[in-house]
């Protein structure tokens, strides 16, 4: 991961893809982005999270709690 300047890069973005790819078999690779949260909130935030339909995600891939 690159370092990052804290006063510019405020927030940890931790990112997946739990979509099922067949070209892509593999496991998931997760990503850290560092960001700036003035810049993201000025960008605009989804009003709603986006639902997938049943089969297109792999339920292996969605976190877990702490007690599953």
């Amino acid at each position: 991961m690159r370092s990052h300047d804290a006063r510019r890069h405020n927030l940890l973005q931790l990112v997946w893809c739990a979509l099922i790819h067949e070209q892509d078999p593999g496991p998931v690779m997760a990503r850290l982005y560092w960001r700036n949260e003035a810049e993201v909130v000025a960008g605009g935030l989804l009003s709603e999270i986006p639902e997938v339909s049943e089969g297109e995600y792999d339920e292996d891939n969605m976190p877990k709690g702490l007690d599953e």
